[in-house]
């Protein structure tokens, strides 16, 4: 029983992690919260908006007609498509929609890392402030842009905007996606920000300096490119904030066959990642101890359903069997259990729909059972391996405005 309660005790270690950071970010923020750095009066950045796309004729249009429709001055902001390896209608649709679009075709160097590697060596990067990168299913606020430029000068600097659920309403897997988010952009991220952390990157409405990129280069290559570029950049000295007033919605899967390669793809990347740099994040003496810890949080800790899966879990199994430090044990999985709860009850009433999105949570035991039997496969997975698409579905805003 001894042996149950060390094995118990480490893994609630681990999902302990991302708890402290929060409880220390929060003790941080109220002795001494970081200074927030407003834009000057009357700037107005140039940016570069990126949208790598394979394959995507199903959403491209809605996408490039709302980044044009964005409320920012037309001459300060030019949007380009990557048509990467498509064999569909997506460069066509792009011109269609007024958009610009660069095609690429390398089968050897597949994927969304490498579709924005080579477009940053194509474009002229010094024409712009930043870099805007939009995933090709999304659609944009009309102030994304503008919300971003508070944060000028841009030319050094990383800001990550919300990323949110398009198609909210599809099935409960959506709404609950969407509380996922709003806990994430509006509670998590912020409070993180406030506390002078770096918060991770997620992939799209991202928002990179282009000095960073012209005298670093892209360097970010693995399927989790977004962690990978997160812990790249924070371990250089940039601190990348996050701006919740600047939003972007894309497709999020709404079944759970949809779901498995985008979840797989995404777990077995952080592992990949962990593996290769967690060491060298533990030992870099160049970030603060708390930045050390919420880096490793992030890497080592799943998703929050799994995260809660296996805290309830572990929680039921201490119950049951009564080890040595059985009080202390359900303490160390009760917290981070109350800490997801609490940021679920803080993002519910925030929803369009509060009382359609608490019927979805009804869904959450099957989709909690699916998700810890996607982890333990993303364990199999080579997450160094070559990019995988996900599948997408029609919209029912397509060719809508935001």
């Amino acid at each position: 029983m001894i042996l149950v309660s060390i094995l118990v005790a480490a893994v609630g270690a681990i999902l302990f992690l991302q708890t402290l950071s929060d409880l220390l970010s929060l003790l941080r923020v109220l002795v001494s919260p970081a200074p927030r750095r407003d834009a000057p009066q009357g700037e107005t950045p140039g940016f570069l908006v990126v949208v790598p796309a394979y394959n995507e004729e199903l959403l491209i249009g809605s996408c490039v007609r709302s980044l044009l429709a964005m409320d920012y001055p037309p001459e300060r902001r030019r949007v380009v498509v990557v048509a990467d390896n498509c064999t569909d209608r997506t460069a066509e649709l792009v011109r269609e929609a007024g958009g610009e679009c660069l095609e690429r075709f390398d089968l050897e160097k597949r994927g969304k890392p490498h579709a924005l590697a080579w477009a940053f060596g194509e474009l002229e990067l010094e024409r712009y402030a930043a870099v805007l990168i939009v995933d090709a299913d999304t659609l944009v606020d009309p102030a994304f842009a503008r919300t971003l430029a508070r944060h000028a000068p841009l030319e050094d600097r990383a800001v990550q905007g919300v990323h949110g659920v398009r198609n909210v309403g599809d099935s409960p897997m959506t709404r609950m996606a969407a509380v996922l988010s709003t806990a994430l952009y509006r509670f998590m991220y912020p409070l993180r920000s406030r506390a002078g952390l770096s918060v991770p990157l997620t992939g799209n409405g991202m928002c990179i300096g282009t000095t960073i990129l012209r005298e670093r280069g892209w360097r970010a290559f693995s399927i989790a490119e977004d962690t990978e570029l997160y812990v790249d950049l924070t371990r250089a000295g940039y601190r990348v904030e996050v701006e919740p007033d600047a939003i972007v919605r894309s497709q999020e899967a709404r079944e759970l066959k949809q779901s498995e390669t985008q979840r797989t793809r995404w777990r077995a990347g952080r592992i990949a990642i962990l593996r290769r740099l967690g060491p060298d994040v533990l030992f870099a003496r160049e970030l603060h101890p708390h930045q050390r810890l919420d880096i490793l949080g992030e890497l080592l800790v799943p998703g929050p359903m799994v995260h809660l899966g296996s805290a309830l879990a572990l929680s039921a199994v201490v119950a049951l069997l009564q080890p040595p430090g059985t009080p202390w044990l359900l303490a160390l999985l009760g917290l981070p259990i109350l800490r997801l709860v609490l940021y679920t009850l803080l993002a519910i009433p925030r929803q369009a729909e509060p009382a359609r999105t608490v019927l979805a949570f009804l869904y959450l035991p099957i989709y909690l059972v699916w998700r810890l039997t996607t982890e333990v496969k993303a364990m199999t997975v080579d997450g160094d391996s070559g990019w995988v698409r996900t599948d997408r579905h029609a919209a029912a805003d397509e060719g809508k405005g935001q």
